[in-house]
């Protein structure tokens, strides 16, 4: 079972950890979750088909988010916070050794 948990409920404003940005709401709930098909704006639902906010939601589900480009925004100087900041490509350029964890894994 996955341990995410949502910052925050469907439809209701949620902050960026690194600057302050508020999202509309959690990136996570702007898609489908392809492990269990819960529609946008809705939480994840467990094998036995319950669902709410005690639900962890799927890794697949925020990671489909992130390539989706909803994790992406800019600070209020208007530099970039997010998967496409500079700080956080240039470690992803980077070679990855197998095994070895990267120091930092920057989510937003």
């Amino acid at each position: 079972m996955s341990s995410l948990t949502a910052a925050g409920k469907p439809g209701q404003p949620v902050g960026c950890a690194a600057c302050g940005h508020e999202f509309p709401q959690d990136p996570c709930f702007s898609v489908a979750c392809p492990d269990c098909s819960a529609p946008p704006g809705q939480y994840c639902r467990r094998p036995s088909g319950h669902s709410g906010p005690l639900v962890s939601f799927h890794a697949a589900r925020d990671l489909a988010a992130l390539a989706a480009g909803f994790y992406d925004h800019t600070n209020d100087q208007g530099l970039p916070c997010g998967r496409q900041s500079n700080d956080v490509t240039a470690q992803a350029d980077q070679p990855v050794e197998m095994g070895v964890m990267p120091a930092q894994l920057l989510l937003f």
